[in-house]
């Protein structure tokens, strides 16, 4: 492959890749959505239910700013490399939206701890530090106008750093705090048992995609001469819209486990008396 191909599968390529993938995942946030509304969660609130709409929304916006923004890459300016390094306005909207999302999932998850410990503290950290990221979102919008991307982040690394890892700290917290409190409450009962391990199971597996993401975007934002951090980018907000989603929808499971009858394995006594039919 020559420089110029090889160049090109680590801007262009990471840049369509990513963005087909989102909108894979954003395939399943429809679907997703449609199961939550259309199953029997009586008991959910109305800002649980106004929180998936409000994703639902977002995700819309999310998307069709990173399509826009692989048109013009390809479409509006087609044959003209050095656009790949210019900042699109569709790029700059992209990053807030995508911090909403994050605050949304996140900010539920938090929540969920709190009916779970009633720990006060933990869920006003999560905030602080997701309204943090969400600023910062907005700062990069602010501030990428008239920029190109490689000097953008030789002169703004850090903010950007800065932002995923505060999104990852929180990610973290949420996902261990859960899984401790889970563990504190399983029982020797077979029936719980089973669902407090699946529901750790769940936690632990949501949360380290999420995380993963993220440390791997920190990661590869270090590098020059590629855009193979967009690849995670435009994912991460896929990848928490799914994993609120899923928590919400997977309580259909969880109900289904519930009413499985319970079945006993007796060894059989001798106790003399034949048992026959007439």
């Amino acid at each position: 492959m020559s420089e110029a191909g090889s160049s090109l599968g680590l801007t262009l390529g990471s840049l369509e890749l990513g963005i087909l993938f989102s909108t894979v995942l954003y395939g399943i946030v429809l679907v997703q959505t449609f199961n939550y509304y259309n199953a029997p969660f009586t008991g959910d609130s109305v800002v649980v239910k106004c929180l998936v709409a409000c994703v639902f929304v977002l995700e819309g916006f999310h998307t069709a700013c990173l399509w826009t923004y692989l048109y013009s890459r390809t479409v509006t300016n087609f044959g003209r490399f050095d656009v790949l390094d210019e900042v699109h306005w569709s790029l700059s909207a992209s990053v807030p939206i995508s911090c909403a999302i994050v605050f949304c999932a996140e900010s539920f998850f938090a929540y969920r701890v709190y009916m779970l410990s009633r720990n006060r503290w933990f869920p006003a950290i999560c905030i602080l530090g997701l309204t943090l990221r969400l600023g910062l979102g907005t700062a990069f919008a602010a501030t990428t106008p008239g920029y190109r991307i490689s000097v953008y982040f030789d002169d703004f690394r850090w903010l950007n750093s800065l932002a995923l890892s505060v999104g990852a700290a929180v990610d973290i917290g949420n996902t261990v705090a859960l899984f401790l409190i889970l563990k504190s409450m399983s029982t020797a009962q077979p029936r719980t048992k089973r669902i407090v391990d699946k529901l750790i199971l769940w936690t632990i597996e949501t949360g380290l995609l999420t995380s993963i993401c993220a440390i791997i975007e920190v990661a590869l934002m270090q590098t020059k001469d590629n855009l193979l951090w967009a690849f995670f980018f435009f994912l991460s907000a896929k990848f928490y819209s799914n994993s609120l989603l899923a928590s919400l929808n997977g309580r259909v499971f969880l109900q289904n486990m519930q009413q499985e009858p319970m079945t006993f394995a007796l060894d059989p006594v001798d106790t003399g008396v034949s048992m026959g039919t007439q």
